[in-house]
Parts: C-alpha cells; sequence; structure tokens
C-alpha cells in the first residue's frame, strides 16, 4: 500500500483524560468500536502511527473486543513503523478472520484473511481461503462495492493469489475504471501492482494504461522508470526499453545494476533475431513461460545446457583480414548453440518482464558472462583456449 507516515501532533489528546474519569477510549467496548473506527480511517489514508496510537491507548479488557481487521491493521503498521513484532497480530488476525470469512460477503475479510496468511508464511492456506473467496464472487454471494478502485483492486489480487493471474485483469480494469471516476482515491502501491500483474500476465495494454496513471504521480522517480521499461519490454518496444534501463543504469547503485542487466538482455534477443530467430516463448515440454513458476531453475538448467553447446566441436577458418585463424562452431554445433540460446534467451525476456532479481540469479548460478556478452565470441574463446591447451599438453 502507499503508506505515508507525517508527523502526528495531535495523538496525544486520544490519551487525555476527562476531569475525574478513566482516560477516554481506554477500557469497554465502546471504547474498542471507537479504535476500531479511528484506526480503520487512518489505515486507509495511510497513517500507521495514528492506526497504532487509536490501539495502545486500550486497557487488555477493550483489546479483547478487537476484530480480526483491527489485529491486521495493528499488525502491519506494527511492521512498518518497526515498533515491535507483527506476528502474534497477524495471527490473531488469521484466527478471526477465518472464522468470520465461512459467513461473510464482505470483500475485506477475506483479502486480509489472505494477506495475513502469506505474512504468516502459511502459503498453501492463504491460496485455499483465495480459491474459497474467487468462488464466492464467482456464486454471487461476495459483493464488492461499485465504484471502489480499491475493492476492485483487491478482488484481483485475490485471483492471483488463488493462481489466476488472467482471471485477475477483469478486476484489475475495472479498478482503472473506477480511478477515473474516483480520481486520486486508489492506492499507488495497488497501482504499481496492476501494472507489474497486467505485464506478467500479458495484457500490455493494462499494463500501459497504469503505467501512465503511475508516470502522472511519480515522474521521474527510477523505481518507476524501470516498471516503465519493464513494459516497454514486454509490448516488444525494444529501442524504447533500452533507452529506459540505460537511463536508470546511469543511476548507478543496486537498480542501476538491475537495469544493466536488462539492458544487456534486449542486447542478447536483438543477438537472436539477427539470427533468424525468436526467443522461445514456452519450455521444451511446450509450458508458456509465463507460467513457469520457478524461473530461477529454469534459467540455471539452460545455463547448463548452453555451458556444454559453448564448448562443442568447432572448426578453423582463415581470418578475413590478416594473417591466422579463427574458430566457429560445426554447422551441427552452431544449430545447437542457437537452439539453446533462443530458450535462454526467452527465460531472459520473461525474468526482465517479471521483475525478477535476474543480477543474484546469475551471479549465483555463474552464467552471468551469457546475459553480458555475445554468444559466438563466447565460443570462440573457448575454442581458442582448447586449442591451447591442446598445444601445450603436445609440447610436453
Amino acid at each position: 500500500m502507499d503508506l505515508r507516515f507525517p508527523p502526528v501532533l495531535a495523538l496525544a489528546l486520544l490519551a487525555v483524560p476527562a476531569a475525574g474519569s478513566a482516560p477516554a477510549g481506554t477500557g469497554g467496548p465502546d471504547a474498542a468500536l471507537a479504535a476500531m473506527s479511528r484506526a480503520a480511517e487512518s489505515y486507509e489514508a495511510g497513517r500507521c502511527a495514528e492506526v497504532l496510537a487509536a490501539f495502545e491507548t486500550l486497557d487488555e479488557a477493550a483489546r479483547a473486543g478487537l476484530d480480526g481487521l483491527a489485529h491486521y491493521r495493528w499488525g502491519y503498521c506494527t511492521g512498518a513503523l518497526r515498533r515491535g513484532d507483527p506476528v502474534p497480530h497477524y495471527r490473531e488476525a488469521a484466527r478471526l478472520l477465518s472464522a468470520a470469512a465461512g459467513t461473510s460477503q464482505d470483500l475485506g475479510t477475506h483479502f486480509y484473511l489472505v494477506n495475513a496468511l502469506l505474512n504468516l508464511g502459511r502459503a498453501d492456506e492463504a491460496a485455499a481461503a483465495a480459491r474459497r473467496a474467487v468462488a464466492l464472487w464467482k456464486s454471487g454471494r461476495l459483493t464488492v462495492p461499485q465504484g471502489r478502485p480499491n475493492a476492485w483492486f483487491r478482488l484481483g489480487k485475490l485471483f492471483r493469489d488463488a493462481g489466476d493471474a488472467k482471471g485477475a485483469l477483469d478486476p484489475f480494469r475495472r479498478a482503472l475504471d473506477a480511478e477515473v471516476t474516483h480520481a486520486g482515491t486508489l492506492r499507488t502501491a495497488y497501482l504499481e501492482r496492476i501494472a507489474d500483474g497486467a505485464r506478467q500476465a500479458g495484457d500490455v495494454a493494462l499494463a500501459e494504461r497504469a503505467q501512465s496513471l503511475l508516470d502522472a504521480r511519480r515522474p521521474g522517480d527510477p523505481k518507476n522508470l524501470v516498471r516503465r521499461a519493464r513494459t516497454l519490454l514486454a509490448a516488444d518496444k525494444l529501442d524504447e526499453a533500452q533507452a529506459a534501463f540505460d537511463a536508470v543504469r546511469r543511476r548507478g547503485g543496486d537498480l542501476g545494476m538491475a537495469a544493466q542487466y536488462a539492458s544487456s538482455v534486449i542486447d542478447r534477443i536483438r543477438e537472436v533475431r539477427k539470427e533468424g530467430l525468436e526467443p522461445a516463448t514456452a519450455l521444451a515440454d511446450g509450458t508458456p513461460l509465463a507460467e513457469v513458476t520457478d524461473l530461477a531453475a529454469a534459467l540455471r538448467d539452460a545455463a547448463g545446457r548452453a555451458s556444454q553447446a559453448l564448448a562443442g566441436p568447432a572448426e578453423e577458418r582463415r581470418r578475413r583480414k590478416g594473417e591466422g585463424v579463427r574458430f566457429v562452431p560445426t554447422p551441427a554445433a552452431k544449430a545447437e548453440l542457437l537452439l539453446v540460446q533462443a530458450e535462454f534467451v526467452g527465460l531472459l525476456r520473461e525474468a526482465a518482464v517479471r521483475g525478477a532479481p535476474l543480477r543474484e540469479w546469475a551471479v549465483q548460478g555463474g552464467y552471468a558472462p551469457l546475459i553480458h556478452h555475445r554468444w559466438i565470441k563466447l565460443f570462440r574463446q573457448r575454442a581458442e583456449q582448447a586449442a591451447a591447451t591442446a598445444g601445450e599438453k603436445q609440447g610436453e
């Protein structure tokens, strides 16, 4: 979510007691209800300090009357402001929201139940809860307030958490439609997720629409520039995407390094196309790359096969200029090399579009040179090294 934490100057008033009475809002069910109301408003506005202030004034009896949404908000803001351990609140939120979800037609109950489970690392339970919520929506038993951009986003996220990335696109589209008539009410963090989710699901038009709204809100923001570059890459606008990545790369830092890797991916796409091929869009078994869940493992596997292909048989050719010979792959070795490269570059493109930590993956997997250098050059270097090693052995 889009959280802003301005100084809160009047929070002390919440705990000032009336003359001769207990502090206002500290005990009893009425105090719990009042605190939940204040906290809900503050949470929606991204004012986490006020959320904590509303709850921390309550005594133990009043805290016992808080519902699951209150505990989720308390936990989230505790973590966001680093004011303690959010886990106990997430656990209580999951318990209370799970009990309520069986009969609740309220979208927020299901949305925050899934979020609480995810924050607790209970991914399987979260996916199951999301699937139940989606089924309720499809049967007409779960309501989404019309004209509420944030609500439509939450429904879309439930689809994604249920494993249906394509199904999320219509709610995301409705969120943007509602934003047109309620400008500025859709959280920036939600808008970012719509742009990312649409791009990753292959709906470039929806991604670009969300991206335009982000550009208007945060012009010049480096993270937003990277997101735009990924959207351009998904649209196969390579020149524009590379220019955008290069602009971020020149800023340096971790974000600049990530942009450098993405820019090199575009170089590899061009290299494959120069050979008359296209980056793969599916694995050898037919699985679309967009549906590959363990992309890091797929890249490691392809890199291993690439290493073997780069060490394939070579033949000598006279240099076109100057004396000596150069090494080139045999026709069969070149065909194998291009086949592996097309698959590897397709996976790289998918990783760059998703915003995966490609640099970390490449360093851990030892295949950064496959991203940054022309493969035919790498092949020649290996062939020359192999020939030199063979020559040294003959001279012994």
